[in-house]
């Protein structure tokens, strides 16, 4: 049992020993310097113990790692000074900027560190650092809130070694304005119970990384320090150092109460925003339902209207269809009935329906329509043909016209001319009868004239049939009378009788 024991010691110490850096080996001891009143990150309390947020991230760190370390507390000018000059390997909290990172190089940060200004309560004219020109106001010698207050003209600065001093300057009244870390300044105000005297004026400034600074080059004790500060981290140690000194202790209540107004003036803006962008809408969505509804109301009163002029435009046409005495078939591109009037129906003496299309009537077989097919590839069609409907005889005239383009449809026109047929050859056989009358008449006239020279001839033979010179007239006078009255007949017979065509040959280019 006490071998197994022992093997385990000697694992476990071999394990130590691997895992431990090169540094717990050579037990050396890192000299590490501090700001001695920097509250709350490093300060020396009342008892002459040195404290603070850097101080024990410091101590947190030489446990992980099983190092020592020696902690100086000095002033803030000769802490940079001994880093600078190698009298000390790091300096345990620094904020970082680009001057400073010309001589030294920083670590994984500790916090994010802020610069503000602290006013007196009853001052109102300082809210910016460009406030400050022409005014007092007091620094931590060498600290970032310096390099911070340099580029402003006319400044006319007190300098004090620690924030402390520099705060008490404007407590006192001897400044108008003190510069410097926040979380340090609020911490000093709130310790000595000062800080309803005081307000913090602006926005933070220089937000930057608060790190812990080594010499330029030294990496050997950077490596150190970061490698410290991933492992409090992950061990929760980190977590519990920075709620102790900055979760739930310093409260800069100016802040939260403008960060309470500027949340308030923000949600008000916004709810003042959406009320006004809504009563906008509102009143724009009205105003465009108002028009809508205006001219759907107008497009209303235009169907209406336009639905009376349609049904009248309808009703009308259906009267001038109905009015025609031609008979109308319209025949649709699917070749079925789509309107017809009622002198089809008279015309054809068949009973027509919308059902019925140019196949099932086959009006080309029954009454002989012969052109339909034609149309439809946009031929106008026209005849005219004698039937026998219902043993009576008709005379039509049908046309098949085509619709628009090419196989839209096809009007199928018919009329009747029977009666005009028959006035037509009643008119004809008059103009014959006519004719033969005045033929008859003139004929008579013609054979009356000779006659009556004849009669009076005969009529005076009984008083001159001595005179052989009247005797020598009747003669002359009866043979050429009766002549003109053979003439007469013989010419008569010649119009009576067909003439046979003689052809005859001719040159063109004579009669032309």
């Amino acid at each position: 049992m006490k071998t197994k024991a022992l093997s385990l010691f000697l694992i476990l110490s071999l394990i130590l020993i691997q895992t431990s850096p090169v540094y717990a080996l050579e037990k050396k001891v890192l000299k590490i310097a501090g700001d001695n009143n920097y509250p709350p990150y490093e300060f020396v309390d009342e008892d002459g113990n040195y404290r603070g947020f850097n101080v024990d991230m410091m101590r947190a760190i030489a446990i992980e790692l099983g190092i020592e370390i020696e902690l100086m507390p000095m002033g803030w000018q000769e802490a940079m000074d001994a880093l600078e000059n190698g009298e000390v390997d790091a300096v345990q909290g620094m904020t970082r900027s680009t001057l400073r990172e010309e001589k030294f190089d920083f670590s994984l940060p500790l916090v994010t560190n802020s610069q503000a200004i602290f006013v007196l309560k009853e001052t109102n004219y300082i809210s910016t650092l460009d406030d400050l020109a022409g005014k007092k106001a007091s620094f931590q010698l060498g600290d970032i809130s310096y390099e911070l207050g340099r580029d402003i003209k006319d400044i006319e600065r007190y300098i004090k070694i620690n924030q402390e001093e520099a705060i008490d300057l404007l407590l006192n009244g001897k400044v108008d304005a003190f510069v410097g870390n926040r979380l340090t300044g609020i911490y000093y105000l709130q310790r000595e119970g000062n800080f309803d005297k005081v307000k913090i004026v602006g926005e933070p400034m220089h937000i930057t990384e608060y790190c812990t600074s080594v010499q330029k080059g030294n990496t050997e004790v950077l490596d150190i320090i970061n490698q410290g500060l991933d492992g409090i981290k992950k061990n929760g140690n980190y977590d519990k150092i920075y709620k102790k000194w900055f979760g739930e202790t310093f409260i800069d209540k100016s802040l939260q109460f403008k960060k309470l107004l500027y949340i308030s003036l923000l949600l008000l803006f916004v709810i003042s925003a959406i009320a006004i962008v809504n009563l906008y809408w509102n009143r724009k969505l009205k105003l465009e339902v108002d028009n809508r509804t205006e001219e759907l109301g107008k497009l209303n009163e235009e169907l209406i209207a336009q639905t009376h002029k349609f049904e009248k435009s309808n009703k009308l046409r259906g009267k001038i269809l109905e009015s025609i005495l031609s008979g109308i078939i319209v025949f649709n591109d699917e070749h079925g009935i789509i309107e017809y009037n009622k002198a089809a129906e008279e015309i054809l003496d068949k009973k027509l329906y919308l059902e019925d299309n140019w196949n099932t009537m086959k009006l080309d077989e029954k009454y002989g329509f012969n052109g339909y097919e034609s149309a439809t590839k946009g031929e106008v069609i026209t005849n005219t043909q004698g039937f026998i409907i219902n043993n009576n005889k008709l005379y039509l005239n049908y046309s098949f016209i085509p619709i628009g383009d090419l196989n839209e449809g096809v009007i199928l026109l018919l009329n009747d001319f029977t009666d005009i047929k028959k006035y037509q050859d009643m008119a004809n056989y008059n103009d014959k009868m006519q004719a033969l009358g005045e033929l008859s008449a003139g004929i008579a006239h013609e054979i009356r004239n000779p006659l009556t020279s004849i009669k009076t001839f005969i009529d005076l033979i009984p008083s001159k049939i001595d005179d052989e010179k009247f005797r020598e007239e009747l003669v002359n006078i009866s043979k050429k009378e009766i002549n003109r009255m053979n003439e007469l007949i013989t010419q008569l017979i010649d119009y009576t009788r067909p003439i046979s065509g003689k052809p005859e040959i001719f040159s063109l280019e004579e009669v032309l």
